[in-house]
């Protein structure tokens, strides 16, 4: 019996540019609440926080690295992990991020949002996605917050 999939590459994350000013309100902010924890003697608080700044800065820099994406008649293959068809509570197209938007059993993450590339055949990925109901997902509101902060 022959397996049919269907692949495509995207990169992991749609990256925007920083500028500088980002840069200075993450540090000013980070600096600012580390201050302010300091003088509340909350001095495990002020180093969650320097560490927060810290990362925050780092993943603002990491550039997307291209993915390659497989979905076949059982599952979908996105970064070394498998999502089993049968097994998620439904999907969306997004057609204004261009994205594959999958909601899982997950607890800690129950909503995966998977980029498309361009030149994708649509008709072709929701054949592969006949097993799973197509329903409308909300953007979980962390996913608005890294967004709004531009990570």
């Amino acid at each position: 019996m022959e397996k049919h999939s269907y692949s495509w590459t995207a990169p992991e994350f749609i990256f925007k540019e920083k500028t500088v000013d980002w840069y200075w309100a993450i540090g000013i902010i980070t600096v600012s609440s580390v201050i302010a924890a300091i003088i509340f003697k909350n001095y495990l608080f002020a180093v969650l926080l320097v560490m927060g700044g810290f990362s925050i800065i780092m993943l603002g820099k990491h550039k997307p690295s291209l993915v390659e994406f497989t979905i076949d008649e059982k599952s979908i293959h996105a970064k070394g992990y498998k999502y089993i068809l049968e097994e998620l509570k439904g999907y969306m197209i997004d057609t204004r991020g261009n994205n594959l938007i999958i909601e899982t059993t997950a607890i800690l993450m129950p909503v995966i949002f998977i980029p498309l590339s361009e030149d994708i055949d649509m008709m072709m990925l929701k054949s592969f996605l006949s097993k799973v109901d197509q329903k409308d997902i909300k953007e979980p509101p962390f996913e608005k917050i890294i967004e709004f902060l531009g990570l």
